[in-house]
């Protein structure tokens, strides 16, 4: 493990706050379009390399930390879904996401030991809404006529 892996996976952790309920949901979706049989061979090489290069327990600590985000919490409980116990569709869908964002995890923590395909079917989820919110924050920084960067 580096410095640089510890960096990305808190970013990427961090990050899942700005998602949108919308960008939850197509993370979802993108995800649920990926290819099962190349998943389980990239997962399966993932987890050997993990295991090979101790960061098993960062993969561990960064399933807990989705757990929570993915989470139903009491502002989920709204309305009338809320009041018979159910949570609101977004928490749903942070559910369905979930594995999305641990795929990315693994794909960064093994980016060693992946093929090309194994790394994208991990990654590209992920990939795909952060590179959706890069050109919705591009377009409002136009919109406000900011040229530093």
């Amino acid at each position: 493990m580096t410095t640089d892996q510890t960096g990305q996976i808190d970013a990427l952790l961090d990050g899942l706050a700005a998602l949108t309920e919308e960008d939850v949901a197509l993370l979802a979706g993108a995800w649920e379009e990926e290819d099962d049989a190349t998943r389980r061979r990239a997962w399966a090489t993932a987890k050997g390399h993990m295991r090979r290069a101790k960061t098993e327990r960062l993969m561990d600590q960064a399933r807990n930390d989705v757990g929570r985000w993915a989470a139903a919490s009491r502002a989920d409980y709204q309305g009338i879904a809320g009041l018979l116990g159910q949570p609101t569709h977004e928490a749903n869908v942070r559910l369905r996401a979930a594995p999305a964002v641990l795929d990315a995890v693994a794909a960064i923590l093994a980016a060693d030991a992946l093929d090309e395909d194994e790394r994208l079917v991990l990654a590209r989820p992920l990939e795909s809404v952060a590179g959706r919110d890069a050109g919705r924050d591009a377009g409002r920084d136009a919109g406000r006529g900011d040229t530093a960067r």
